[in-house]
């Protein structure tokens, strides 16, 4: 029996278990489905099936509103995406944007899916929504020193975070792309300046940071929490969590993750919803355990890819996290340190009793999402099952990549960025060269400039969530892509974005001009 003697309603049920690539591909050659094509249904079951992975379209929209034409068109943009990426050296597609941004040069995060950006200004404490396409801005919103930012939410059209402020306050920035541009400050909560704070966060209901008590070195970590309903009813949680580690915070079904590294692992704190402020109260919420222990700890896996030197040190670095709706990972990241070869200086005989050391890569591992869990409405065995599924936020895999971390004068953050989806990391790295200790004392000198020095390379480092396989891959970028006024060069980016909905990467450099790169052409 042919396909074509199949009936409608068959052939659409089958329709259901084939990817993208598959639909794409029998359409070239069947025409039985090249007809179905014409059917709304045979794009949106697809599409709404491959909805957990960035599709060129905002997070929140409703994929049923779009007409055939419109979730064909986002089918094949989705399948050039994935196939260049997946490319060593991915290739830039469409056409590139640029324009001047002013004191507005650091950009804190998009709307994934739009063209929509809030950049901030470190010297004015401002920042501004900025549609990258029309060259559009918001007013110059005042929001002060920003030392540290939760990840986005989505909220309909608009996308919120917190932002930690001085050490003095968390405040809430919501952003809208419809039907104006805008920026607003949401909240603001007042925190005590007896404490340091770190690792702010914010869930459905709440918004919390992570504080050491600055008068006592032996206390742990505290975990404060406000209410967005009303932010005067606030909680503390006290847990065992050493203050010194690297820590960061993820948000998975309203639960907040403390993820502290500790260099080959990483202890997992997890915050059940029912000790944080705002979440429904009960009868017998007076006598609640405010304390928090370890719930276990992440092993971080070996790395995937050896790296080119012997590593003999390594330093937690940090954790980053995405938003705890569409998010697909929470990624931390590690240095690591190889002996230097250079020769002791001319004149000493002996090497130094400690042989220097120098950072030669950077040690990346993915934490996937737990399932999602619901509540059963069961209140017996139901603290188990919370345990269990907080039990479940564990590292799958690590990948090396080579370099250092590229810095520049006028960097507000360092050049590492996750994208909204959890499965991306982008990086500014500078290679590192190793002089040659063999070589003699004429031989050693400089033959070059220093001008001609490698230049940083711009790395995509992707996750697949269904393999759990890391990949690396560099980024080429047009050198003086606008002529002299919009110079571009890896050597002068000062701060970079993400978008891997649409496959666009924006760089802004020390000339203050942001530079749209898209790596899959929208039709």
């Amino acid at each position: 029996m042919t396909l074509s003697l199949l009936p409608i309603d068959v052939l659409l049920r089958i329709v259901d278990f084939l990817e993208i690539d598959d639909l794409l591909a029998l359409c070239l050659v069947n025409q039985t489905f090249h007809e179905l094509s014409t059917e709304h249904s045979f794009w949106l079951s697809a599409l709404v099936r491959h909805r957990p992975l960035p599709l060129s379209v905002p997070v929140f929209v409703d994929l049923h509103t779009y007409s055939t034409s419109e979730l064909k068109a986002i089918a094949l943009h989705s399948r050039r995406l994935a196939r260049n990426w997946a490319l060593p050296f991915p290739r830039i597609s469409g056409t590139l944007r640029s324009l001047p941004v002013g004191v507005h040069n650091s950009m804190l995060f998009g709307l994934p899916g739009t063209n929509v950006m809030v950049l901030y200004s470190l010297e004015n404490g401002t920042a501004i929504c900025l549609d990258t396409e029309s060259g559009e801005s918001s007013e110059p919103k005042f929001v002060g020193r920003i030392l540290d930012m939760s990840s986005p939410i989505e909220e309909g059209d608009d996308m919120s975070v917190a932002v930690l402020i001085n050490n003095e306050c968390v405040k809430g920035l919501r952003a809208a792309c419809s039907p104006r541009l805008g920026l607003e400050i949401t909240f603001e909560c007042m925190l005590d300046p007896a404490y340091g704070h770190t690792s702010v966060f914010m869930n459905s209901f709440c918004v919390g940071v992570g504080r050491a008590d600055l008068r006592s070195e032996s206390a742990g970590l505290e975990l404060q929490t406000f209410s967005l309903e009303d932010t005067s009813i606030s909680t503390v949680v006290q847990t065992d969590c050493p203050t010194y580690r690297t820590l960061g915070s993820a948000v998975v079904n309203d639960a907040v993750f403390i993820i502290a590294l500790q260099h080959g692992q990483a202890a997992v704190y997890a915050c059940p919803r029912r000790l944080m402020a705002g979440y429904p109260s009960s009868d017998t919420d007076d006598v609640r355990d405010m304390t928090l222990q370890r719930s276990h700890v992440g092993h971080i896996p070996p790395s995937s890819n050896d790296p080119e030197d012997p590593l003999t040190r390594f330093a937690d670095y940090c954790v980053l996290s995405t938003g705890p709706y569409h998010g697909q990972s929470t990624i931390s990241v590690v240095r690591g340190y190889a002996p230097d070869p250079i020769q002791p200086p001319p004149g000493e005989e002996e090497p130094a009793l400690q042989p220097q050391l120098r950072m030669v890569s950077l040690e990346i591992t993915f934490w996937p999402r737990p399932t999602h869990w619901e509540d059963s409405g069961e209140s017996r065995n139901e603290a188990e099952r919370e345990k269990a599924f907080h039990r479940k936020m564990q590292p799958v895999t690590t990948i090396t990549v080579p370099g250092r971390l590229s810095t520049h004068a006028g960097t507000t953050w360092e050049l590492l960025v996750i994208a909204n989806s959890g499965l991306a990391l982008l990086l500014l790295v500078d290679q590192v060269v190793v002089p040659d200790p063999d070589a003699d004392a004429e031989k050693s000198e400089p033959q070059q400039p220093e001008s001609s020095e490698p230049e940083p390379k711009l790395v995509l480092v992707r996750f697949d969530p269904m393999t759990h396989v890391a990949s690396q891959h560099v980024l080429k970028i047009p050198e003086g892509l606008a002529g002299e006024a919009y110079r571009l060069s890896t050597k002068n980016i000062c701060a970079l974005s993400l978008d891997d909905h649409r496959g666009v990467v924006m760089l802004v450099t020390t000339e203050d001009v942001l530079h749209v790169i898209p790596y899959a052409e929208t039709q």
